[in-house]
């Protein structure tokens, strides 16, 4: 079932599109509710990676707080059960190429994390 939560001046669009298996969160993030939108994300992603099931989380995110980077560890936490769990998860983050410092964050990000990742440039428009 496709799920979308609009961006905002302060939040990035999620989008999930069921026919790539692909959660896509895109934009700036900075939301005044840290806990409430990544609430619903972690939430949905609870109630939908399935045993089994092959997904893509694709982060686009060109801004972060604090409070979204420590929600974003707590969702590759999440990530991490559903692979321990059974499903096939393979995270891409994306970086605009002449920001070092946000390929830096990605990897910073990454590292520890039990799912299979890569870091994707993205050439600035």
């Amino acid at each position: 079932m496709e799920w979308l939560i609009p961006a905002s001046e302060s939040t990035p669009q999620v989008h999930y599109a069921p026919e790539t298996g692909t959660l896509s969160l895109e934009g700036e993030s900075y939301p005044e509710d840290v806990a409430e939108f990544f609430g619903q994300v972690k939430r949905w992603i609870d109630g939908n990676f399935q045993p089994g099931g092959d997904y893509r989380v694709s982060l686009k995110l060109w801004y972060l707080n604090t409070g979204s980077t420590k929600s974003l560890l707590d969702i590759l936490r999440l990530l991490a059960a559903k692979v321990d769990a059974g499903a096939r998860v393979t995270v891409e983050w994306h970086y605009i190429a002449d920001l070092e410092l946000m390929r830096e964050a990605g990897e910073e990000l990454l590292e520890g994390c039990r799912v299979p990742w890569k870091i994707v440039p993205v050439e600035p428009e």
